[in-house]
């Protein structure tokens, strides 16, 4: 979403998320105003105890020892039983002390993001408040890494994984900062009409996933790849050491790919779909926002050679 509409567009939405909620003007006038708007609007979207005390936006690293309780689990749970029944699965709280040292490695992937797009470390702590540490109960959800939920407005969920760099943490940042800016998004504008989409079960390819997933997950995943190769290819080093995402010339391809299958729902009316206009605007952003990386005379594959300057 970053990349694709630029930071105007989505400090626009923002704003016109938090504007029912000011109690003095129509626009924030500080961070503080705005903070404390934005968290009456998730009051009203999700469960209260899901949201925390207002000392807490601004900053969702502290305090550290905090990222787990029972509305969350219920929360997760209503997420994960709309899964299909190999996809479903319960949270495991992780012990204080693992707890803290994977934050503190999460909290290195987002000072390398920040401080290459101060922009995006900005948008992200005006609109996340809590980063959680919880492990899937079955081992092999575990390899996800990373999870949000629209019932979860600004939490994000980390699986604990072993073995991911700040690099590999940078890039999960962004990537479920996407989603949540879709779930966002969808406050102001309705993506899909649900009670079509979960009658047809229609699935489209998935950029990050490379299968057949359902609509609405097919199209974040579109909106996901496009940011972490714009974001490459424009100021987020790859490394070759990353394992979140594959290497920019394979995620280019998978999300070529994904576009074309999700694509020939065009065709029919959103009264046959569940598509609704809101989504294909953001794919033509999406279409606009890549061809415009090979525009000048860049090659895909001198994206991950280019040096990075923090933007």
């Amino acid at each position: 979403m970053l990349s694709v509409l630029g930071p105007e567009a989505v400090w626009s939405m923002l704003a016109s998320l938090v504007q029912p909620y000011l109690k003095h003007s129509s626009v924030p006038e500080n961070l503080e105003e705005f903070h404390a708007a934005y968290r009456e609007f998730l009051i009203q979207q999700q469960a209260p105890d899901l949201v925390p005390q207002a000392e807490a936006f601004g900053n969702p690293w502290a305090p550290l020892e905090l990222t787990y309780n029972d509305a969350l689990q219920r929360a997760y749970q209503r997420h994960v039983n709309d899964l299909a029944p190999e996809e479903q699965d319960e949270l495991i709280p992780c012990s204080e002390t693992e707890n803290r040292s994977i934050l503190e490695e999460i909290h290195d992937g987002f000072r390398q993001l920040s401080a290459r797009c101060p922009t995006l470390g900005k948008l992200f702590t005006s609109s996340i408040h809590t980063i959680c540490v919880c492990k899937p109960k079955k081992e092999s959800h575990r390899k996800i890494h990373a999870s949000s939920c629209s019932g979860m407005l600004g939490t994000i969920i980390f699986s604990g994984a072993v073995g991911l760099s700040s690099e590999d943490y940078a890039e999960l940042l962004l990537h479920e900062f996407t989603h949540q800016l879709l779930f966002l998004d969808e406050c102001c504008h309705q993506h899909f009409d649900f009670d079509i989409l979960l009658a047809r079960q229609a699935s489209s390819y998935s950029a990050v996933l490379k299968q057949p997933r359902p609509l609405d997950r097919a199209f974040h995943s579109i909106l996901v790849a496009a940011e972490i190769l714009m974001a490459r290819a424009s100021f987020l080093p790859y490394t070759p050491w990353i394992k979140v995402h594959p290497p920019t010339v394979q995620l280019y391809r998978n999300l070529l790919e994904s576009m074309s299958s999700f694509k020939t729902f065009k065709a029919f009316a959103s009264e046959l779909t569940g598509i609704l206009p809101r989504v294909w605007t953001l794919l033509d952003a999406v279409e606009e926002g890549i061809t415009s990386l090979t525009s000048g005379g860049l090659q895909i594959q001198q994206i991950d050679a280019v040096q990075r300057v923090a933007v």
